[in-house]
């Protein structure tokens, strides 16, 4: 059930938000899901945990919880929802 949900939810991440400019790659296995998110895509340079903090916060004013990432090489956000989640919750994350 987790790679067939992890699945489900990385497609509907990708045919939403892949195109747009800062986000570098959508990756994971099962339901963990990383979002990578970039200044510029063709150097992919990271943005600061400042940027990251901020997409953090408006998510969960939204209802959505991530956990943030940012080193020197990567920065983004983290998806882990639980294996119990039903199709309608994979939907409204994506």
């Amino acid at each position: 059930k987790s790679k067939k949900n992890g699945n489900y939810l990385k497609k509907l991440l990708i045919n939403k938000i892949a195109d747009h400019p800062a986000i570098y790659e959508i990756r994971g296995q099962g339901l963990m899901i990383g979002i990578e998110i970039v200044k510029n895509k063709n150097q992919r340079i990271p943005v600061s945990y400042l940027a990251i903090e901020l997409i953090v916060n408006d998510l969960k004013k939204r209802g959505l919880l991530v956990y943030p990432f940012c080193t020197n090489k990567f920065s983004g956000v983290s998806l882990f929802p639980p294996l119990i989640v039903s199709t309608e919750q994979i939907e409204k994350i994506a």
